[in-house]
């Protein structure tokens, strides 16, 4: 904070001058922040906002080291494409798993500390003073004993012209001195939520639009054999049905690769003039599929799978962690407990329906989506749009919860591939919520077993627990992990 024998500045006592000029642009500093004309600061915030509150904590990172107003900050969604161009800027811009803060915070406070440190060196060029004699406050440089003061706009050009500062050695704000971070402040996304101006996903509306709704094989793994084109093409407000190609849907940089079940299976898309028809014909249309060897899997095999390993862990056994002579303390116990546990495969079930909106163009492709992982989200685009990767643009917009399911961009390849076969068309993909449940991306079902052991005196001794989980495609293809964690104390 900036003091004048220990009061708060008084800035009518510092000379200000403050015009715009005419045609002034706003000026990007770094890959994080862009200074306007009018001071105000546009924070890019390099993951998706679905509930979470990103947009407003990485702001917090930002507005911190920065020094500016908080009714100042503007953020808004970096541009994947930027991301990726520059060799992955952001230090991974997948919302997964809760990884945000833990991850972007150091780099996000040093972009916003080189800045503040190049400011306050353009402002010691600007006055012909010292740099250690320039201090920040809440978007201006101040200069004490010649009572001066300027914005950080009146300056943004000159930092253009400052080396940039090793990131490792600009200061950062002591905990002491924190005006924003841990500190309750006011949602930067909660306004627009509520007066009901914030753009998900499934709001995206443009001129000449055409929906989609998309149906895949009712077993993970089956192939689209025939379906009944003539029949759709008939009903009124029907646009056109076409085949979805299976594919791969994740890439090397993915935050949740897994091998096959990152693989999209064949599916049904039919367009037309509005989603409830798309949707209603689809439900009607007769389909053909080749269900393939997950034909007969079914969730109690599956728990008979799990209770067989936890029973006989054998060699796949991953040890976690083993401290003590655990047998030996187990055998000497007075007492043991035992429990076992079991969560089964569980569907995400965000409230905003699963969708995507795309259009195909001769100049390349541009998608819209609140994806987890909107590099990886990209990439993918582009592949399905058979365009390299700097004809495709993917657009982040709020997304209505996702709990893990948008890290998998399925929808995004989908609705690039219809989008595709109407081009110059904008096509929003959604999905029914049947289709969500009986397709989703699940999160593994568990089987855990604990035990534990205590002394005459109730106090524990020994603590075990093992657990398998997994997801299953066929019979060849299970990937069961099993966990053991065991402790003498």
């Amino acid at each position: 904070m900036f003091t004048v024998s220990g009061c708060k500045p008084n800035r009518a006592n510092y000379t200000r001058h403050h015009i715009i000029p005419e045609g002034s642009v706003p000026q990007e500093m770094n890959a994080w922040i862009t200074i306007r004309p009018d001071n105000k600061f546009v924070f890019k915030i390099p993951r998706v906002e679905i509930g979470q509150g990103s947009l407003t904590t990485i702001s917090q990172f930002l507005a911190e080291e920065l020094d500016v107003s908080w009714e100042d900050v503007l953020p808004e969604f970096y541009d994947p494409g930027y991301d990726l161009g520059n060799k992955n800027l952001y230090f991974r811009s997948a919302s997964s798993p809760s990884f945000s803060i833990l991850r972007l915070m150091k780099p996000a406070r040093r972009a916003a500390a080189q800045i503040r440190s190049m400011l306050v060196h353009a402002a010691a060029s600007r006055w012909g003073e010292a740099p250690e004699t320039i201090s920040t406050e809440l978007g201006y440089l101040m200069h004490e004993s010649t009572a001066r003061a300027l914005p950080y706009a009146d300056l943004a050009v000159d930092v253009t012209k400052i080396p940039v500062p090793d990131p490792e050695t600009v200061e950062l704000r002591s905990p002491e001195d924190w005006r924003y971070i841990g500190k309750s402040v006011a949602r930067t996304d909660i306004a627009s939520k509520v007066d009901g101006s914030a753009v998900y996903g499934i709001d995206l509306f443009f001129a000449g639009m055409k929906y989609a709704a998309i149906k895949q094989s009712p077993v993970l793994g089956g192939r689209l054999k025939s379906f009944d084109v003539a029949a759709a093409r008939m009903h009124a407000g029907v646009v056109d049905v076409i085949r979805i190609n299976a594919g791969p849907i994740g890439t090397n940089n993915s935050v949740s690769a897994e091998g096959n079940d990152r693989d999209m299976d064949d599916a049904v898309a039919v367009i037309a003039d509005d989603w409830w028809t798309a949707s209603t014909v689809l439900k009607n249309l007769d389909i053909d599929w080749e269900e393939g060897c997950n034909a007969e899997a079914n969730s109690d095999d599956i728990s008979d799978d799990f209770r067989r390993i936890l029973a006989n862990p054998g060699p796949e056994m991953k040890v976690r962690r083993n401290e003590g002579n655990v047998d030996s303390t187990f055998a000497n116990a007075a007492k043991i407990f035992e429990a076992t546990y079991s969560v089964p495969f569980t569907e995400a079930a965000a409230l905003e329906p699963i969708s995507c909106t795309a259009v195909f163009r001769d100049e390349g492709v541009e998608v819209w989506a609140a994806a987890q992982d909107p590099d990886e989200a990209l990439q993918i685009a582009a592949r399905n749009a058979d365009v390299p990767i700097e004809r495709a643009r993917l657009h982040l917009v709020f997304g209505g919860g996702s709990f893990g399911r948008k890290a998998t961009s399925d929808y995004v390849a989908q609705a690039v591939q219809i989008a595709k076969a109407v081009k110059g068309t904008p096509i929003k993909l959604v999905w029914t919520r049947e289709e969500s449940f009986r397709r989703s991306y699940y999160a593994p079902a568990v089987l855990s077993k604990f035990r534990a052991g205590i002394d005459h005196r109730g106090e524990l001794t020994a603590w075990e627990s093992l657990s398998v989980s997994g997801r299953t495609l066929d019979q060849s293809k299970r990937r069961l992990s099993t966990v053991l964690s065991a402790v003498a104390v």
